[in-house]
């Protein structure tokens, strides 16, 4: 036992108190994982390994580095999170007009932007405990027409939310709400026992055919990829036994006022789990072994491919890890521990 930390090592793992230090963070699927590693694989490279106990007092510069820059998130995520909430809230908890919707959302924008202006010194210091915005990191300020744009933007998804097809139907239909949150995880059998995180953010079963919906209220104009669908169509069949022909999946698009539905039945869910699988293993590929259970990742050189478009990986392209190198230039001593390290991401 080591007396300082009042810790001691079991196998890899340094047990300290209710915590566990890994050498390797725990494997898990999930659909931003999948998309992070489908944008940039340097970026997913930082964000899920070099970020891992990048938390620590002597972790290295380049972890600590990419931790910091791993607890940001951009306006544009910003403002889905707390659209994501507030629509989760006025169902779950409580329902507002529109106009108080907006007034509530737009106060919480507001003191946002007042936060992380003045937070940001805190955000490097201690980034566990202070959150910042990617845009303040990259350009010391918010741009006005950004925020501008931003509040225009929210006043049209309020808008197109309560003049969307499920709030129809729930003022006409009766409906029994089912619990739902964005981290609910389950372990697969049949893929090894994977471990795979769905988010639901709004679930409801209708009294009318007994049909499970699931709404994903979406900021953008992207629907839902199949690794997505296969995730929430396997929790709801696998964790909540519900019948595969009962679940609707759709997609609100606030941005248009639009909609999609799927419906999946048992030919399409196995292609579904198939595209989970093949995400799986294209990741395991940058594994020692390729093997996830042990999740050791290769050189962060080894991460350098777009695998969208089998590009090379351009940092000038990637905010994660432009803003992870300018970092390091910046700072290169003071609050690194490993200040005579030289540390850099591929190019």
């Amino acid at each position: 036992m080591e007396s300082a930390a009042c810790c001691f090592r079991k196998g890899e793992e340094i047990i300290m108190g209710k915590f566990e230090i890994r050498d390797f963070p725990e494997f898990s699927w999930s659909y931003s994982r999948h998309k992070l590693f489908d944008e940039c694989e340097t970026c997913y490279g930082l964000h899920y390994y070099v970020a891992h106990n990048g938390w620590l007092k002597e972790a290295e510069a380049l972890s600590k580095s990419a931790y910091r820059y791993k607890k940001t998130r951009s306006v544009k995520e910003a403002m889905s999170q707390i659209m994501s909430g507030e629509i989760h809230n006025h169902f779950y908890h409580e329902a507002l007009t529109a106009e108080a919707m907006k007034k509530k959302i737009r106060t919480e924008l507001n003191n946002m932007f007042i936060q992380y202006r003045d937070k940001k010194e805190d955000w490097f210091k201690q980034p566990s405990k202070v959150s910042m915005l990617k845009e303040m990191v990259n350009f010391d300020t918010l741009n006005p027409v950004l925020t501008k744009k931003t509040l225009a933007e929210m006043d049209l998804f309020i808008t197109n939310f309560f003049a969307g097809v499920t709030m129809a139907e729930i003022m006409e239909e009766t409906v029994v709400w089912h619990k739902a949150n964005n981290f609910n995880s389950f372990v697969v059998p049949s893929l090894d026992d994977l471990t795979i995180f769905a988010g639901l953010n709004v679930v409801y079963e209708r009294a009318s055919d007994g049909c499970t919906v699931v709404v994903n209220y979406k900021t953008d104009d992207e629907p839902s990829e199949k690794t997505q669908l296969g995730a929430i169509t396997l929790y709801l069949t696998q964790e909540k036994g519900i019948r595969l022909d009962n679940i609707i999946i759709r997609d609100e698009f606030l941005k248009t006022g639009t909609f999609k539905e799927y419906k999946v039945d048992a030919k399409l869910l196995k292609l579904l789990i198939a595209a989970i699988e093949d995400s799986v293993g294209m990741m395991s590929e940058l594994l020692v072994d390729g093997d996830w259970k042990r999740n050791e990742p290769l050189a962060l050189n080894s991460f350098t491919r777009n695998p969208k478009h089998g590009e090379l990986h351009s940092a000038s392209n990637c905010p994660y890890c432009e803003s992870v190198r300018k970092d390091i230039e910046k700072y290169p001593q003071g609050y690194f521990s490993f200040v005579n390290q030289k540390v850099s991401v591929p190019k």
